[in-house]
């Protein structure tokens, strides 16, 4: 079903100056009509539509299919509707309705414009450091207490990368890793995390210290010599959990 929005400005339009009738059928046109403005009915149809007399739908017909004098559109000399194949076409609906678009679009750009404001103004944030000689022994460490201050929660989180299918790690803790214990090493350790994560399914809040504990315990002289097996090692986790160690 389509939807027409009616024009304040037919109020001061020369159809408004028509009979009743006419003004019914000019109304039922507008609410029949597609968003081209053409309206698919016969003209029997039309009249039921518009529930007005024979004569007096004829008589409206012929108005509204006539040129108009005092028309604001010269288009087919003033013309409101012709008549075509398999109904009518409001001659000036592509005009009005681009009309009710732009106004439409520049509504639309305003609210968007008003929400954008708001939405920065509400986001803006505004730090004030109070600086007292008697607690803040000089200006330079004011200075310093601002910055901290200011800068406090503002950096960003970083990336972390996948490595093989289970790992996650930062470049930055990549990097460490590599320092550490070297190239080869990092990535046996990654495998291994790897495998281990894969066949278990356990969950890591940072893989990254899940390497560094299993490094530190690999180094002590662990009195069951256990190695870097990953199985071996979450047994010694779980038996020290149940405090069987």
């Amino acid at each position: 079903m389509g939807f027409t929005k009616l024009d304040s400005g037919i109020i001061d339009s020369s159809v408004w100056a028509e009979p009743a009738p006419t003004r019914v059928l000019w109304v039922t046109l507008l609410a029949k009509a597609d968003e081209t403005g053409f309206v698919s009915t016969s003209k029997s149809g039309l009249k039921r539509a518009a529930n007005i007399e024979q004569d007096d739908f004829d008589v409206a017909l012929k108005t509204l299919t006539s040129p108009d004098p005092e028309s604001r559109t010269r288009a087919d000399n003033g013309c409101r509707i012709a008549e075509v194949d398999g109904g009518f076409y409001i001659i000036n609906y592509k005009l009005y309705r681009d009309k009710e678009y732009k106004e439409k679009r520049k509504e639309q750009v305003r609210e968007a414009v008003k929400r954008y404001r708001e939405k920065n103004n509400k986001n803006r944030k505004h730090t004030k450091i109070t600086s007292d000689e008697n607690i803040l022994p000089s200006a330079s460490a004011s200075a310093s207490t601002s910055a901290s201050v200011s800068g406090k929660g503002n950096e960003p989180k970083e990336k972390k990368t996948m490595f093989l299918e289970f790992v996650y790690l930062t470049k930055t803790e990549h990097g460490r890793l590599i320092d550490r214990i070297g190239e080869k090493k990092t990535d046996d350790m990654i495998n291994k995390l790897n495998n281990y994560i894969g066949s278990k399914g356990e969950k890591y809040k940072s893989h990254y210290h899940t390497i560094l504990n299993w490094l530190t315990m690999d180094n002590k002289d662990d009195p069951r010599k256990l190695s870097y097996d990953i199985e071996a090692r979450a047994n010694r986790e779980r038996l020290k959990a149940e405090g069987k160690l």
